[in-house]
């Protein structure tokens, strides 16, 4: 377990006005970021979050600012940056707990008014505005440069996976190729996209938090946007495919409802989340084998699926 760095203690201090409790909450084993409950002397809970990865930060604070007012997501309270290097950033707590830990447990009625609130707010956070570019804030980009096409944009990402894939000795190689070689078919779909919104990159069951009133189980509140850039909007209907709809097709029509009340679907979407489901795979398969095989599988499974589907 890290611990929380004294220069960093005393600024959170000044922020809390005084001593705090911190916990370990998340995954410290992975290695890539820090995560920590705070109470103040008031039993007032807050997150605080250090950053192992590069533009996870800039992402997660510029994201935030966007979004805060249009759906219910963590308040900014203290962000900064040690003279070492480190991130940090202090949010508040959202009430609940996450909707992956009880989605089973859940009426079938329940499920489908949570899918179709949830159908909303993805809406909501892909309308605050529009952009003329992909990737990487703007704001905090050093030597990278600015995406405006969109299909060259898609093509250099696939390209990274490819690569990874191909220096790697994985079981399933030939699977993977013929999965990338499916993958770029879909090319003729993404030449152009009206679509540039913020997306959040992870939006699923596992970053909304629930809380239960009334014997029925309500959205809370969206979390972690670490992962958030303007990119296409289709892209942001992934992690719920394929962590749900795929295997439930029936809460589908539930979630699009809601979306759709406030946008429109492009004609090519259908095409455009196979497109992104083998992106998805592939990009599981390109780092997880010698991590976490676990997931790993997963990745496979999903590109099973989709060269199986008719």
């Amino acid at each position: 377990m890290k611990e929380i760095d004294n220069n960093l203690k005393r600024i959170i201090e000044l922020n809390l006005d005084g001593k705090f409790e911190s916990t370990p909450i998340g995954h410290h084993n992975l290695g890539r970021h820090y995560v920590y409950l705070l109470k103040d002397k008031n039993k007032n809970e807050y997150i605080l979050k250090i950053y192992g990865r590069e533009n996870r930060w800039c992402r997660e604070i510029i994201s935030l600012d966007i979004v805060h007012g249009s759906i219910p997501c963590p308040k900014i309270i203290a962000k900064g940056r040690l003279k070492n290097g480190t991130e940090w950033l202090l949010m508040s707590k959202i009430e609940g707990i996450i909707l992956e830990k009880v989605w089973d447990s859940l009426c079938h009625n329940n499920k489908r008014e949570i899918l179709e609130h949830l159908g909303e707010m993805l809406s909501d956070i892909h309308n605050n505005y529009n952009y003329e570019y992909f990737g990487t804030w703007k704001e905090f980009r050093v030597n990278s440069k600015v995406h405006t096409n969109f299909l060259d944009y898609r093509k250099e990402k696939d390209k990274e996976i490819y690569k990874n894939i191909m220096i790697q000795d994985l079981p399933d190689k030939d699977l993977l190729l013929k999965a990338y070689n499916k993958m770029k078919k879909y090319y003729d779909l993404m030449s152009s996209s009206k679509n540039i919104c913020i997306c959040h990159h992870d939006f699923s069951a596992r970053n909304t938090m629930v809380i239960k009133k009334n014997e029925r189980w309500q959205i809370s509140g969206i979390i972690d946007f670490e992962h958030c850039y303007p990119n296409d909007a289709a892209i942001d209907f992934t992690d719920l495919y394929q962590t749900l709809f795929l295997e439930q097709p029936q809460y589908e029509y539930s979630f699009l409802k809601g979306y759709t009340k406030n946008r429109v679907l492009p004609k090519t979407f259908d095409k455009k989340i196979r497109y992104y489901l083998y992106n998805k795979g592939l990009f599981i398969c390109s780092w997880a084998y010698s991590f976490t095989y676990e997931y790993y599988r997963e990745g496979i499974k999903l590109l099973k699926w989709l060269l199986d589907y008719k």
